[in-house]
């Protein structure tokens, strides 16, 4: 990634794409449609099998963003420090 990509994903946190691919903003949206799907599906059973989802670091940190009803970060300062590998989250929604 040149310095210009670093400057401009800086400028813009939550909008940036690079490459074209997809933004913080995208990627929060897109977990937060996994989550209401998946609460939806476990309101109408009864059976309350944890689901298990394994994620990179990034999803797993957005994941934790959402459930504790934050925003997505807009500077990159507010972005949460990396968690450590082999580390098990637990989420109750």
């Amino acid at each position: 990634m040149e310095k210009k990509d670093i400057d401009d994903w800086c400028n813009d946190f939550a909008h940036f794409a690079p490459n074209n691919g997809e933004s913080l903003q995208q990627l929060f949206e897109h977990i937060e449609g996994w989550l209401n799907t998946r609460s939806i599906e476990r309101a109408c059973e009864r059976d309350r099998t944890p689901i298990l989802a394994v994620g990179h670091a990034g999803w797993i940190n957005a994941v934790k963003i959402l459930a504790a009803s934050q925003d997505t970060p807009k500077l990159a300062a507010e972005w949460p420090r990396s968690i450590n590998y082999q580390l098990c989250n637990r989420l109750d929604f």
